[in-house]
């Protein structure tokens, strides 16, 4: 088990590899002035520092071609709860959370599924 000052220079050195910044978005229930509730898109978090990591996995599909899938994880602090489902906005890419996020101590993991490119 590592120290807590072991603890805190390995988020350090984990928070060095951040090169990008996102925006994440969750769909919530919202009143408006007339009284009317509507799902809208809300900013839970601004300029969060990340990294994005994509790699391509390679699976047979019917024995003859293959399948290339592109699987995308964000690397982000564990400070944040980021709900499942969330929209995520990275340098001009949007992904949707694809799921729950995986805790590893200094720093958090999230599957995405890419959306397509915001102008």
């Amino acid at each position: 088990m590592l120290s807590q000052n072991q603890m805190v220079n390995v988020r350090k050195a984990c928070e060095t590899m951040y090169d990008h910044t996102c925006n994440i978005y969750c769909s919530q229930e919202v009143v408006q002035s007339n009284g009317v509730s509507m799902f809208e898109d809300v900013l839970l978090y601004e300029n969060q520092p990340c990294h994005i990591s994509q790699s391509a996995i390679s699976a047979k599909s019917d024995g003859i071609s293959s399948v290339l899938t592109t699987v995308i994880n964000l690397y982000i602090s564990p400070d944040i709860t980021i709900p499942a489902g969330s929209r995520i906005i990275c340098n001009g890419h949007e992904y949707h959370n694809s799921g729950v996020p995986a805790s590893y101590g200094p720093f958090q993991k999230i599957q995405l599924d890419y959306v397509g490119d915001r102008a």
